[in-house]
């Protein structure tokens, strides 16, 4: 039953198709890739960790994630950052959720797909390894498709620490002293939970810096656990569903690199 309990459901969309805005068109995401998302997250189990604090205030989000594929446009203009993954705390200026607080009242992810980006450093990937690149194609394509599980396990971890309270709801418990830990001890687990180092040993953050560090290194690893899990049911790879031909792109590159070898 506690399991059940703490299983989380994880609804995939376009930003800009859930959240429309005159300024941000719909991006050219193909339905492909959105279908694959969609399929690698149903085929995990996302659950909160085990509570390690407590406070009075009634939980004010369902148990739902949102994993929001957007443009870089929409993500530079209307989510004000030049990340390629975004854990949505705090409420951008633009209000593009329109809950008209300062932090958000529901826990979203942001991930831009944008397939020249995606082509860029695919070939960045493979002129670093030359002719050898087929033997590293995985690992360029998980770096790519783990973004979104990455960003996922910052929702959990804020999620578990916060017992659901939404990160507005949460900050205003901490400003009126009914909660003793901020929105950074939350997101972190500062204070409140020890967390696996690289080794897998746990530990609790000796001070603000350790506590960011950990945090990430477990969003990393539990990211990749769920990519890992994903992807053994999946018979369709990133960047097929994202209408990339791997071939192509290196003939492309070698043909900019050398003319010479342009293959006719």
């Amino acid at each position: 039953m506690e399991r059940m309990q703490s299983r989380i459901r994880i609804v995939v969309d376009i930003f800009e198709r859930r959240y429309p805005s005159e300024f941000t068109p719909l991006p050219d995401i193909p339905d492909g890739l959105l279908h694959w998302y969609r399929t690698a997250f149903s085929a995990i189990n996302v659950d909160a960790l085990p509570p390690a604090t407590w406070h009075d205030c009634e939980p004010d989000m369902d148990r739902e994630i949102e994993l929001l594929l957007c443009s870089r446009q929409a993500m530079n203009d209307v989510l004000e950052s030049d990340a390629l993954g975004l854990c949505i705390l705090t409420t951008p200026d633009t209000d593009p959720f329109g809950e008209g607080t300062e932090h958000v009242g529901k826990l979203r992810c942001a991930v831009v797909i944008d397939q020249a980006e995606v082509e860029a450093r695919l070939l960045e990937e493979m002129r670093k390894d030359g002719e050898n690149w087929p033997t590293f194609l995985w690992k360029y394509e998980e770096a790519e498709a783990i973004t979104a599980f990455h960003e996922l396990a910052h929702s959990v971890l804020f999620a578990s620490n916060s017992l659901w309270v939404s990160p507005q709801a949460a900050a205003n418990l901490h400003e009126s002293g009914s909660f003793n830990y901020d929105l950074f001890d939350i997101k972190t687990g500062y204070g409140i939970r020890a967390l696996p180092d690289e080794g897998g040993v746990l530990r609790d953050a000796e001070d603000a810096d350790a506590a960011y560090d950990l945090m990430e290194e477990w969003c990393e690893l539990q990211g990749r656990l769920w990519y890992c899990e994903a992807m053994a049911g999946q018979t369709l790879g990133f960047y097929d569903a994202l209408g990339l031909d791997p071939d192509a792109i290196w003939q492309r590159g070698v043909a900019v690199d050398d003319p010479s070898n342009c293959q006719i």
